[in-house]
């Protein structure tokens, strides 16, 4: 795509400013018939007639394509091999304009566009790109400790008192129990990777204030027992409200191993990239401004509180339900807000006047966990339906219907689904 948009761009600048000599395609196609050995050229016409050159263009569009796709491939995981073929092709296109149609700065607007409209269309593309799910694999790497009593965890930087914590100083600190309900950057509008369990750790407040936090010290970098880092505010994981803390158990066992055993983080309200670290072995209080953590660095949110959100889980999308059976089910979230109610709205609102009805809540274990609804429908005429779910929370912010990716923090939009009535 990429390409072919700098084949467009090129094309429609020479076209409309220049010259069509000035496009960088016709260019490099007048060059390689200037420098077809005559021979080949009398062939050519004797096969194709005046078609010769169509033909010629047709063979440069298929040679491109065959090296589009290979770039692409080899860039699945890096940009800079297909911008190394973008910026040779446009070389080659700007030489051939150059050769094709005078020098001067105007011939050159169009295959230095082209150029330009390539790599950045194939920067967004790449960026835009959704990776492939990793195989799921053993959690632990080498170095992580077998036994809970070979943890350590050293806490420095803007500190006070710097501090190494063991396993048994963990234990013996105030213990706090809470359900929380936890969310992945990645999770779409109405994707799966959203759950709740009860954790049982020590709170981060109790530490920080332990170890004497220096004023400006913004941000909390946590690093994973493989070396990921991972970047909290300060001021989030420091309010006594939020009970964000080091866990050492699930759901009142000891950690599993891929969910961070024997410690690990936990800070309601925020997506894991910028909260969850797993296997914890250190803790450096510093400032956005002096260190970026992983997921930064590749250009994804400083701070990223998870949105208010709905989810439809019954009836399935596309599933088949019997008439006098017609209920709709899910989830809401508003961590550290809390819900105030989610409403449903059948068929775009055409029955309704496009008016949502209040869904039935569940009751509120806390702020900080996801709440069920449900909303019965009776009288559906058979056929096709779709249902649309939103969420408001008790700041008064209602979910907006606009349906924005995941990156840089966080999903956006109203779930909706498609049904049938038997």
């Amino acid at each position: 795509m990429a390409v072919v948009a700098a084949l467009a761009v090129g094309h429609l600048v020479a076209g409309i400013l220049v010259a069509p000599s000035a496009s960088p395609y016709l260019a490099v196609g007048n060059a390689a018939i200037d420098r077809t050995p005559n021979a080949v050229k009398d062939f050519a016409i004797a096969q194709f007639g005046t078609s010769d050159k169509l033909v010629l263009l047709l063979g440069m569009a298929v040679v491109i394509a065959l090296v589009a796709v290979v770039a692409g491939l080899v860039s699945r995981r890096r940009t800079l091999p297909g911008l190394i073929v973008i910026v040779v092709l446009g070389v080659v296109g700007i030489l051939a304009v150059l050769e094709q149609a005078g020098g001067g700065v105007l011939a050159l607007l169009a295959p230095v566009a082209s150029l330009l409209a390539g790599a950045g269309v194939f920067w967004w593309l790449h960026r835009l790109a959704v990776r492939r799910a990793a195989r799921q694999a053993a959690a632990v790497t080498e170095d992580s400790p077998r036994q809970p009593q070979d943890w350590r965890l050293r806490i420095h930087g803007m500190v006070e008192r710097e501090l190494t914590l063991s396993w048994d100083d963990l234990r013996s600190m105030r213990s706090v129990e809470r359900p929380v309900t936890m969310t992945c950057v990645s999770n779409e509008v109405g994707g799966p990777y959203i759950s709740t369990a009860h954790f049982t750790g020590v709170m981060l407040a109790d530490i920080l204030d332990a170890a004497g936090v220096r004023n400006g010290a913004d941000q909390i970098v946590t690093t994973s027992v493989d070396g990921w880092t991972c970047g909290t505010p300060t001021e989030t994981v420091s309010d006594p409200g939020r009970e964000a803390m080091l866990a050492y158990a699930m759901n009142r066992e000891p950690l599993p191993v891929e969910h961070g055993f024997p410690v690990r983080m936990i800070v309601p309200g925020l997506y894991g990239f910028v909260s969850a670290t797993k296997w914890i072995t250190d803790m450096k209080l510093t400032t956005f401004a002096e260190d970026r953590a992983y997921w930064l660095q590749r250009d994804w949110g400083q701070r990223a509180p998870i949105k208010t959100m709905s989810r439809i889980d019954s009836p399935g999308s596309f599933e088949q339900v019997a008439a006098d059976r017609v209920t709709l089910a899910g989830i809401r979230v508003a961590q550290t807000v809390g819900i105030e109610r989610v409403e449903v709205r059948l068929d775009g609102g055409q029955s309704t006047g496009g008016q949502w009805t209040p869904a039935e809540l569940s009751t509120e274990v806390n702020i900080d966990t996801w709440r069920m609804w449900r909303m019965g429908v009776p009288g559906l005429r058979p056929g096709p339906h779709t249902a649309d779910v939103r969420a408001t929370d008790k700041s008064g912010y209602t979910q907006t219907p606009e349906r924005v990716l995941s990156i840089p923090d966080g999903a956006t939009g109203w779930h909706s689904i498609r049904f049938t009535v038997q």
